[in-house]
C-alpha cells in the first residue's frame, strides 16, 4: 500500500468516537496479541486497519505531516515495529499545530503484549487522546461602562417658598421667596434670593444675594418698601439656620440686622418702627440635587 492509500484510509477511519487507530502491519503474531490487550484497556474506542509495512517508512514524517491537517486534534495513530528485537511500539498523536511521536518499549517475554499495551494507554491518557480537549472556558463579559452624563458643571437649584417676618414692633408681614443657587463645590453653593412680602404697613419687594455652607446662611439684600406714608429703601445683612427635612422640603430661621431703622412719627406718637432686627421664618422646596 502507497501513501496516498494510506492517506485516505487515515482520514475516513479517525473519526470523533474512535480517537486512536491501531495499524496492522502483518509482520508479527505479537501484533495480534498486542492488539486485543489494547483493545481491551481501551474499552474498545479505537480501530484496527491493516497496512503493509512498507506504507509507513519509519523514520519518515512525511506521511504524518500529511496527516496532521486531517486528522482531529487530540487523535492518535499506533503501531508496533515488527523488526525491533524488543517490544516497541509509537504513539502519534496529533494535535493542531503537529503529530508528537513518542516511543514505548518493555522487554521481550511473557506477558510483554500486555505491559506493552498497559504504557501505551499511558502515553495517550498523558496526551489526552483517549478524550476530547475539554472546552474553553468561556470569556467574561466586559464590564458595562457607563456613559458620561451631558451635565453643566455648575448646574442651578431654584427653590421657592413661604415666608414670615417680624420686626421688633411685632408687625407680622408674610409672602413667597423666589431663589436660585449654584453648586460652588460639595457643601458651598451661593445664589439669587427675593423675597416679595406684604403687611398692614406696606408691601416689600427685597432682592438679594445668599451664600449657604452647610446648613448656614449669610446674604445681604437691600428692600424697596412702599409704605402708606411713602417709599423706602433699606439695606439688611442676615444669617439664618436650615433644618432640612428632606433634599426637596427645607425650613429654616433667620435673624436680619437693619443698619437704617425706619421710623414713622404723627402727633408725637411713634406711628411705625422697623427696629434693628427682624426674625424671619421660611419654608422652601424644590427638585433635590442630582
Amino acid at each position: 500500500m502507497g501513501p496516498l492509500p494510506l492517506l485516505l484510509l487515515l482520514t475516513s477511519t479517525a473519526r470523533a468516537d474512535l480517537p486512536v487507530v491501531v495499524l496492522d502491519l502483518g509482520e508479527a503474531a505479537m501484533e495480534d496479541r498486542f492488539h486485543v490487550e489494547l483493545a481491551l484497556l481501551l474499552g474498545g474506542d479505537l480501530a484496527i486497519e491493516p497496512v503493509g509495512a512498507e506504507s509507513l517508512q519509519l523514520g519518515d514524517g512525511d506521511w504524518l505531516d500529511a496527516l496532521r491537517p486531517v486528522i482531529p486534534a487530540g487523535h492518535a495513530v499506533v503501531w508496533l515495529d515488527p523488526a525491533a528485537e524488543r517490544c516497541r511500539a509509537s504513539v502519534a498523536v496529533f494535535n493542531a499545530t503537529r503529530a508528537e511521536v513518542q516511543v514505548v518499549e518493555v522487554p521481550p517475554g511473557e506477558g510483554a503484549e500486555a505491559l506493552l499495551a498497559l504504557s501505551v494507554r499511558e502515553v495517550l491518557s498523558t496526551a489526552g487522546a483517549e478524550s476530547p480537549p475539554p472546552p474553553p472556558e468561556p470569556t467574561p463579559p466586559p464590564p458595562e461602562s457607563v456613559p458620561p452624563r451631558n451635565e453643566p458643571v455648575n448646574p442651578a437649584h431654584p427653590r421657592v417658598g413661604a415666608t414670615a417676618t417680624t420686626p421688633m414692633n411685632g408687625a407680622v408681614r408674610g409672602g413667597a421667596i423666589v431663589q436660585t443657587d449654584w453648586t460652588l463645590q460639595p457643601g458651598l453653593s451661593a445664589g439669587l434670593r427675593l423675597d416679595i412680602q406684604a403687611g398692614a404697613h406696606g408691601l416689600w419687594l427685597q432682592p438679594g444675594v445668599q451664600v449657604t455652607r452647610g446648613r448656614w446662611v449669610v446674604g445681604t439684600h437691600a428692600a424697596v418698601v412702599r409704605h402708606a406714608w411713602g417709599y423706602m429703601v433699606r439695606p439688611g445683612a442676615r444669617l439664618g439656620m436650615l433644618v432640612p427635612l428632606s433634599e426637596e422640603h427645607i425650613p429654616g430661621v433667620s435673624l436680619t440686622w437693619l443698619p437704617v431703622r425706619d421710623i414713622v412719627h404723627r402727633d408725637r406718637s411713634i406711628l411705625y418702627d422697623s427696629g434693628v432686627l427682624e426674625l424671619t421664618l421660611e419654608y422652601t422646596w424644590g427638585r433635590a440635587r442630582d
